[in-house]
C-alpha cells in the first residue's frame, strides 16, 4: 500500500473515527449532474422507477436488509483535472487535458458503505441502506478482450437477464446467461460471460475494506443524511482473467472511493477519482514521478497497467504462451495503451444491490436491484423493442419445455414453465421475475406503437418514415429493424401506403 501522506489520505483505521474539518464543496458544475460534456464527459441516465428486487438465492424465507434498496438515477464518467490533486482529487474541473478519470453514480436516496459480510456478517455495519455495486470498464471498447474468469456471476452480464430481457449491442451477443446456469469453468463454454471485454472492475461487495479517510458527519460510525465518507481499500482490479497471462499477474491498486449524502436532493453519490498515468499518481501523493514496473503497490494507474497486456501479449511471460486465456489477451499486441486513455470511449456496464439479512441457501448474500443499460422486459432479442418476434420467441421457449422433466417444475403440460428455485436458475423469459413462465405475462404491442411506450406520436412517425417504401422490401430486413411488427397491419410483409393509412389513423399524443 503506498505511504499515505496527503490530507485525503490520513489513515484512520476502521472503528476509530473523528470529526475533521470540511472539504470545500465541489465548485459549481463540478458535481455530478446529468449533462453530457462532448468528447470529456459521458452519462449514463437510467430509467426512472425501475428499480425491482432480484434475488439471487434459492430460499425465499431469507429477506433483504430494511432499509433504502440501491436504484441508480444516473452516472457520470470523464476526464478529470482536480485543482490540486494532493489536496483534494474530488475538487476540480472535467478537461481534455485531465490526468485522471472519474465516475460518479448516483442514487435515489440515502446509502451507505456494505459492511462485512465476509466474517461475522454483518451487512449493516455503517447504515441500513448498504449497496453492493459491480461496475465494469471495458477501456479498449473491444469486448474480444478482457473478462473475470473468477467469478463471473457477479458480473452484468450473468445477471440482467433477470430482468426479463437481454441489452441491445453486438458486444453482448453470447455473452448473457439467459437460463441461470452457471458457467462450467470452460473457456469456450456460451453464453461466454466471463469473457465481458472487461479491463477493470470496480467494486463494493463487503471486503477488501481497509479504512475510512476522512469523514465529514458525527462519530457513531453509522454513514447518515449529509455526512461524507472516504473509504479505502483495494477494490478496483484488473479483470481477473489477466492475471495468470501478464507479468504483474495481480493488479489490484489501493485506492479510495467517496461517498456523498445530499440533503437538499436527497441523493447519494459514489465518487471514485483515479490516475490515468503515473505523472498523475504522482499528483495524487504529492511523490516524484515514476516509471512503469508493473506493480500496483507503488505508483500505478490505467496506462501501466495496459501497458503490461501489450508487453505481456507480444512478449509472453514464460509459460504462459499456449495458456487457455491467451484469447483475452491476444489482440493487445496490437493496440498502443496511449489509444485508450480517454474514458469518452470506454464502455461500461453496472449492477447494483443490497445485502440480505443472513446468508442464503449456497452462499448467497445479495438481491440485485438496479443495472445499466437497461433493457426493456420482453426484448428476447436485444433490438430495443418489445415487438411480435419476442411474442414468437416466448411461444417457442414454452412450446420446447413445457412439461420437460428437470426444467419445469409441475412437470404438466400446461402452456407455462415452473422455474422452481427461479433466483438462482432464473429464465429471461420470466419477465416479472415470479418463477412462472407464460404468453399471459407478454406486454401487447398497439397497432404503429414502434417504441413500444404505450402512444403513437412524432417518435415513432420517424421510425414509420425509415421502414416506409413503395417498393417491396426484403422482408427480413425489415423485421430485423422491427418494421413489420410495428407497422405492416395488413401483413403483406412491407410498409407502404396502405399501412400509412392505419398509421395516421392512430396518430396521438402521449
Amino acid at each position: 500500500m503506498p505511504v499515505l501522506s496527503a490530507p485525503i489520505h490520513i489513515a484512520i483505521c476502521v472503528g476509530m473515527f473523528f470529526v475533521v474539518p470540511v472539504f470545500a464543496d465541489d465548485p459549481p458544475g463540478d458535481l455530478a449532474d446529468p449533462t453530457p460534456i462532448k468528447g470529456v464527459k459521458q452519462v449514463f441516465m437510467d430509467a426512472a422507477d425501475d428499480m425491482a428486487l432480484h434475488r439471487t438465492d434459492a430460499d425465499p424465507s431469507v429477506d433483504p436488509v430494511i432499509g433504502n434498496w440501491p436504484e441508480l438515477d444516473y452516472a457520470t464518467l470523464g476526464r478529470w483535472a482536480p485543482t490540486d490533486a494532493f489536496a483534494d482529487p474530488y475538487f476540480g474541473n472535467y478537461s481534455t487535458n485531465g490526468g485522471f478519470f472519474r465516475l460518479d453514480m448516483v442514487f435515489c436516496e440515502l446509502l451507505n458503505p456494505l459492511g462485512d459480510v465476509n466474517g461475522l456478517y454483518d451487512p449493516i455495519q455503517y447504515g441500513i441502506n448498504p449497496v453492493f455495486y459491480w461496475v465494469e470498464f471495458d477501456m479498449d471498447a473491444n469486448e474480444e478482450t478482457g473478462g473475470d474468469t473468477e467469478e463471473p456471476h457477479l458480473g452484468y452480464d450473468d445477471n440482467i437477464a433477470r430482468w426479463g430481457g437481454i441489452p441491445q449491442g453486438e458486444r453482448f451477443r453470447d455473452r448473457i446467461n439467459t437460463d441461470g446456469e452457471p458457467w462450467s469453468g470452460d473457456f469456450n463454454a456460451v453464453p461466454a460471460t466471463h469473457r465481458s471485454g472487461q479491463e477493470f472492475a470496480l467494486f463494493c461487495q463487503g471486503d477488501h475494506f481497509y479504512n475510512i479517510d476522512r469523514i465529514e458527519g458525527d462519530a457513531d460510525e453509522i454513514f447518515e443524511a449529509g455526512e461524507t465518507w472516504i473509504v479505502g481499500g483495494d477494490f478496483f482490479w484488473r479483470a481477473r482473467g489477466y492475471d495468470p497471462i501478464t507479468y504483474s499477474t495481480l493488479y489490484r491498486p489501493y485506492i479510495t472511493v467517496r461517498f456523498k449524502h445530499s440533503i437538499a436532493d436527497d441523493v447519494t453519490t459514489v465518487s471514485f477519482v483515479y490516475p490515468l498515468d503515473n505523472d498523475a499518481h504522482a499528483e495524487l501523493y504529492g511523490e516524484p514521478p515514476e516509471g512503469i514496473d508493473f506493480f500496483a503497490g507503488n505508483a500505478n494507474s490505467i496506462h501501466e497497467a495496459m501497458y503490461d497486456l501489450n508487453l505481456s501479449a507480444g512478449d509472453p511471460p514464460p509459460g504462459t504462451s499456449y495458456h487457455t486465456y491467451r484469447p483475452l489477451l491476444a489482440q493487445w499486441e496490437d493496440q498502443d495503451p496511449l489509444d485508450h486513455l480517454d474514458p469518452w470511449n470506454w464502455r461500461c456496464t453496472m449492477l447494483f444491490g443490497t445485502a440480505l439479512d443472513e446468508v442464503a441457501q449456497g452462499g448467497k448474500i445479495v438481491a440485485w436491484t438496479d443495472a445499466w443499460p437497461d433493457i426493456a422486459p420482453g426484448d428476447f432479442n436485444g433490438d430495443g423493442l418489445v415487438s411480435k418476434t419476442d411474442r414468437q420467441m416466448l411461444s417457442s421457449y414454452i412450446v420446447a419445455h413445457d412439461g420437460e422433466l428437470g426444467y419445469d417444475a409441475d412437470e404438466e403440460i400446461n402452456n407455462q414453465i415452473d422455474r422452481a428455485s427461479f433466483s438462482d436458475r432464473f429464465s429471461v423469459h420470466d419477465i416479472d421475475y415470479d418463477g412462472l413462465v407464460s404468453i399471459s405475462g407478454f406486454p401487447e404491442q398497439d397497432p404503429c406503437d414502434y417504441d413500444n411506450d404505450g402512444d403513437v406520436d412524432l417518435e415513432d412517425y420517424q421510425a414509420f418514415q425509415k421502414c416506409y417504401s413503395t417498393q417491396p422490401l426484403n422482408p427480413e430486413v425489415l423485421a430485423n429493424v422491427g418494421c413489420i411488427d410495428a407497422f405492416d397491419d395488413n401483413g403483406d410483409l412491407d410498409v407502404d401506403l396502405g399501412d400509412y393509412t392505419v398509421f395516421v389513423s392512430v396518430l396521438n399524443n402521449p
